[in-house]
C-alpha cells in the first residue's frame, strides 16, 4: 500500500531495519530502508530587465520578437514540489512525503533522520512525531550512535544542481561528491543532524531511462507519461495541483523503491549495492574469474603493476570505438532494396574466439615487426604489437574511408571524409596491430616510418572468461520472452551488453572535483596515475586495459573484412552493422564467413577445453544463435543516409501489418524524425524541426539565479531566491550536412554519373 502525505504524520508509522556494517577501515550502523527522492521543477524565461520569468510558449517563439526574447531571456528554473518516498521495512507499505518549499524538505529530512537516529539506539519517541520537541530531541540524539542512510535519486544530475540551494556547503566538504564528468554526480553525501545521508544516482547503475526500467524489470508501479507539454507551464510552489500531477510525482519515487529493492535482494545490504553498472559487472568478473582463476589474475596483475604513465598514455591513445560511418558515393541517394547484416554480440565474441596481448609489453625493433607481419593470420602469431607510426602521401584504395581523423597525434593537408581521412601528405597516429595492417591494405601509402615498437605475447582469453561470457549469453538467448525468468534474462543483457565497458576503464583520467567554488577539475598526472594503479591492484584482477583496446580493435577487423570484400556495395556500417546493395552472390560470402568464425569456435572449445555447444545456445523457439555470426535483418525497400549517425528507411513493420519509415538522426529523439520525414526521399539536407515538433530539451545551468517574479499558469505571482537552477528549453532541430562533406558528395555523385573510374583517380583530378 502507498500513503502519501503533505506533513510528518506518518514519519511514525515507518518500521526501520539497521544493521552493523563492517568494513575494512571502519564500522558503521546503517538504515537498510530504501528511500528515494524526486523534485519538479518549472522552467522560466526571465527578462533581464523586470526579472519577471514566465514559461515557454510554442506560438510566441514563432513571431520573430518571441524568438528574440527566448534566445536573450535569462534561462532560470523553481522547485515547485518534492517528493520522497521510504518504504517500510519487512511490510508491504510504502509512505510518499511531499512538499512545496525547500524548507519543509529540510524539515521533513531532520525529523526523519532525528527518527533514525533515536529508534537505532533504542529511544523511543513516545509521541507522533509532528508533536515532538525538536530542541530537546537534537540534545538527545547528540549523545547518540549516528546512522548511515542512502537516498536513491533518478539522473541525480538535474536534482543536484537544484540541491545544492540548500546544501552547498556540505557538497562542498573534502569528498562528498564523486563524479567523473563535470556537473555529473554520482555519488554525494551530507551530514543531516548527526547522520550521514548518502545520495546515490539510480541511473549509472542501471543505465536506463526509469520509464524503461520499469518495463524491463516488471515493477509492479509504473512510471507515468508526461504530457506533450509537460515542461511548459510555470508551477510555483503556490500553483494548486491536479490529482494526475500529484500521481505522476508520486510514481516516479514509488517505482524508484520496488526497483532498487531487487539490487538489495541481490547484494543483501544496501552499503554493498555498485555504484555503476560496470561496478556490478566488475564484481562477477572479479568474482567468477579473478578469484576462481589465481594464475590468470596474477598474470593481469604482473602486467598492470608494469604500466607506466607513457605506456598508459599510448594504450590509451590507440584505443578506439565502434567504426561507424557511411560510404560517401551513396550518401544523399535513395537506395533500394538494401539486405542487412548485424553481429551476434560482437564485442563478447570476439573475446571468445580471438587471441589477445595478454602479455607485458616490451620495446621492440622495426625490423622485429617485420617477422611478426610475415605470419598473416593473426591467430597463428605468438605476439600482438602497437607501433607509433609515420605514414607519407597517404590515399584511399577503398570507397569506405578507414582511419578516423580524431586519432591522429598528427595530420599535414588532409582531406577528411566525415571524419574520416580521405587523402594527407602525412599521418602520425599509435595503432594496435591489426589497425596498422588495415590501414596499408585499404591506404596508397607512398612511405611509412615506424618511429616506436611494442609487442607482447598474444594467447586467448583464460577459459574461466570465455566460460563466464558464454554462460551469460547462453541465459541472454534461451530465456528472451521466457515467464518467471525476467530477472536472470535481463542480468545477462546486462552482462553481455556491459563487459567490453569494464574491460576499458580508464585509468588516465582528470580528477572532477566539487569545492566552495563549485565544479573543477586537475589535469591526470602521474601521480594521480599511480594512485589509480595502486587502487586497482588492491582487488582481485581479471583483465588488463590493453585487452579492451584490443576488443574493439577485433570487432572493426572483423566488420572490415565485409567491407573491403564488398567496398562500393557497402551502404552504411555501424560498429557491429553493415548494410548494403547485396547480392545473392554476396550472401554467399556471409555463408562462407560465418562457417570461417565457427571453425574460431571450434578451435577455442578444443583449446580451452569447452563444449562447443555453448558457443549456439538455442532461443526458446529452438533456433540456434552462434556466437559472431553475422545474422540477417530486416532488410529496406528504401534506405538514404546523410552520413554518421544520419540515416532515413522504410522496413515492414510487422506488428503494424505494414511499411513504415523510420529515421536515426544524431542529437534528435527517435520520434521527432518520422512525424517530419514521412517518405526517405523527403529526408535532405535542411530539414528543420521547430521546438515543438524536435522532442528535444536542452539543459541550461544558472548558477546565479538570483531573485526571480515568476508568473504561473493562473497568472499568479511568485517570488522566488533560489541561487541555483537548471532550465529544460525546448530546441529547434535542423539536419544540416557539413559544407565540405557537402562537397565531396557533389563531386562523388559526378564522377559516378561520368565515369566508373576508381575513387583515387577521380578524386586526385579535383584535389
Amino acid at each position: 500500500m502507498v500513503y502519501r502525505s503533505f506533513g510528518l504524520d506518518n514519519l511514525d508509522k515507518i518500521c526501520f531495519q539497521f544493521r552493523t556494517v563492517v568494513k575494512e577501515k571502519w564500522v558503521r550502523t546503517e538504515c537498510e530502508n530504501i528511500i528515494t527522492f524526486d523534485i519538479e521543477t518549472s522552467n522560466g524565461y526571465m527578462d533581464p530587465n523586470t526579472r519577471v520569468a514566465i514559461g515557454y510558449d510554442h506560438e510566441k517563439y514563432k513571431t520573430e520578437e518571441g524568438k528574440k526574447f527566448y534566445k536573450n531571456s535569462i534561462k532560470c528554473s523553481l522547485m515547485y514540489i518534492w517528493q520522497a518516498a521510504v518504504e517500510s521495512y519487512g511490510t508491504d507499505d510504502i509512505y510518499v512525503f511531499m512538499g512545496r518549499t525547500w524548507e519543509s524538505y529540510i524539515k521533513f529530512m531532520e525529523r526523519l533522520s532525528l527518527m533514525m537516529t533515536l529508534i537505532s539506539n533504542r529511544i523511543a519517541p513516545g509521541v507522533p512525531l509532528d508533536q515532538l520537541d525538536l530542541k530537546k530531541l537534537k540534545k538527545v540524539a547528540s549523545n547518540c550512535n549516528s546512522v548511515d542512510f542512502h537516498v536513491y535519486i533518478h539522473n541525480m544530475q538535474f536534482e543536484f544542481q537544484h540541491l545544492r540551494n540548500i546544501w552547498d556547503k556540505e557538497f562542498a566538504k573534502r569528498k562528498a561528491v564523486f563524479a567523473r564528468t563535470m556537473r555529473r554526480p554520482m555519488k554525494a553525501s551530507v551530514k543531516i543532524l548527526k547522520n550521514k545521508c548518502i545520495l546515490h544516482d539510480s541511473y549509472v547503475l542501471v543505465q536506463k531511462s526509469l520509464n524503461k526500467w520499469c518495463k524491463d524489470s516488471h515493477l509492479p508501479v509504473a512510471k507515468l507519461e508526461e504530457g506533450e507539454d509537460y515542461y511548459l507551464p510555470v508551477r510555483t510552489p503556490e500553483t494548486p495541483l491536479q490529482e494526475d500531477e500529484l500521481k505522476y510525482s508520486e510514481n516516479d519515487v514509488v517505482s524508484m523503491v520496488y526497483g532498487i529493492r531487487e539490487y538489495r535482494e541481490k547484494y543483501k545490504i544496501l552499503s554493498d549495492v555498485p555504484m555503476t553498472q560496470t561496478g556490478e559487472i566488475r564484481r562477477t568478473c572479479i568474482s567468477k574469474i579473478g578469484v576462481a582463476d589465481p594464475a590468470w589474475s596474477l598474470q593481469c596483475y604482473d602486467v598492470t603493476s608494469n604500466y607506466t604513465f607513457e605506456k598508459l598514455q599510448d594504450l590509451t591513445e590507440l584505443f578506439a570505438g565502434g567504426w561507424t560511418h557511411a560510404n560517401s558515393w551513396h550518401s544523399g541517394k535513395l537506395l533500394k532494396d538494401i539486405r542487412c547484416f548485424d553481429f551476434t554480440s560482437s564485442y563478447p565474441a570476439v573475446m571468445c574466439t580471438r587471441k589477445f596481448p595478454v602479455g607485458k609489453f616490451i620495446e621492440t625493433t622495426a625490423l622485429d615487426i617485420d617477422n611478426i607481419r610475415k605470419i598473416k593470420d593473426f591467430m597463428k602469431r605468438d605476439y600482438a604489437y602497437y607501433v607509433e607510426v609515420e605514414f607519407n602521401k597517404v590515399f584511399t584504395k577503398t570507397r569506405n574511408t578507414f582511419w578516423s581523423r580524431s586519432k591522429t597525434k598528427e595530420i599535414v593537408n588532409e582531406v577528411c571524409d566525415n571524419g574520416k581521412i580521405l587523402s594527407a601528405e602525412k599521418v602520425v597516429s599509435v595503432m594496435t596491430d591489426l589497425d596498422f595492417e588495415r590501414f596499408l591494405e585499404v591506404y596508397r601509402v607512398e612511405s611509412f616510418v615506424i618511429k616506436r615498437a611494442y609487442k607482447a605475447k598474444s594467447d586467448y582469453l583464460p577459459t574461466s572468461m570465455i566460460q563466464v561470457i558464454l554462460d551469460y549469453y547462453k541465459y541472454k538467448t534461451s530465456l528472451k520472452n521466457v515467464a518467471g525468468m525476467e530477472s536472470l534474462y535481463n542480468e545477462s543483457k546486462q552482462f553481455i551488453n556491459s563487459i567490453y565497458g569494464c574491460a576499458v576503464t580508464k585509468i588516465i583520467v582528470d580528477e572532477i572535483i566539487y569545492n566552495k567554488t563549485g565544479w573543477d577539475k586537475d589535469s591526470a598526472n602521474e601521480y594521480t596515475f599511480n594512485k589509480a594503479i595502486e587502487q586497482i591492484l588492491k582487488k582481485a584482477q581479471w583483465t588488463t586495459y590493453q585487452i579492451g583496446c584490443w576488443i574493439t580493435a577485433w570487432a572493426r577487423h572483423n566488420l572490415w573484412d565485409a567491407i573491403y570484400a564488398m567496398d562500393k556495395k557497402v551502404v552504411y556500417c555501424d560498429t557491429d552493422s553493415v548494410k548494403g546493395m547485396f547480392t545473392d552472390d554476396d550472401m554467399k560470402w556471409f555463408d562462407a564467413y560465418n562457417e570461417s568464425i565457427w571453425k574460431l569456435c571450434e578451435e577455442v572449445a578444443k583449446e580451452r577445453h569447452l563444449d562447443i555447444e555453448l558457443f549456439r545456445p538455442k532461443t526458446k523457439d529452438g533456433a540456434t544463435k552462434e556466437i559472431g555470426f553475422f545474422d540477417r535483418e530486416d532488410d529496406c525497400v528504401e534506405f538514404k543516409t546523410l552520413g554518421a549517425k544520419r540515416y532515413c528507411y522504410k522496413v515492414w513493420d510487422a506488428d503494424k501489418n505494414k511499411y513504415v519509415v523510420k529515421t536515426t538522426i544524431a542529437g534528435l529523439p527517435k520520434k521527432a524524425g518520422p512525424e517530419k520525414v514521412k517518405s526517405v526521399n523527403d529526408f535532405v539536407d535542411g530539414i528543420e524541426w521547430d521546438p515543438q515538433s524536435s522532442h528535444k530539451l536542452s539543459s541550461t545551468y544558472n548558477d546565479n539565479q538570483g531573485t526571480v517574479e515568476w508568473i504561473d499558469r493562473d497568472g499568479n505571482h511568485y517570488i522566488s531566491n533560489d541561487k541555483y537552477g537548471l532550465c529544460l528549453t525546448p530546441e529547434e532541430f535542423k539536419l544540416e550536412v557539413d559544407s565540405d562533406y557537402k562537397t565531396l558528395i557533389g563531386v562523388l555523385t559526378a564522377a559516378t554519373n561520368q565515369t566508373l573510374e576508381c575513387p583515387s583517380k577521380i578524386l586526385k583530378k579535383w584535389y
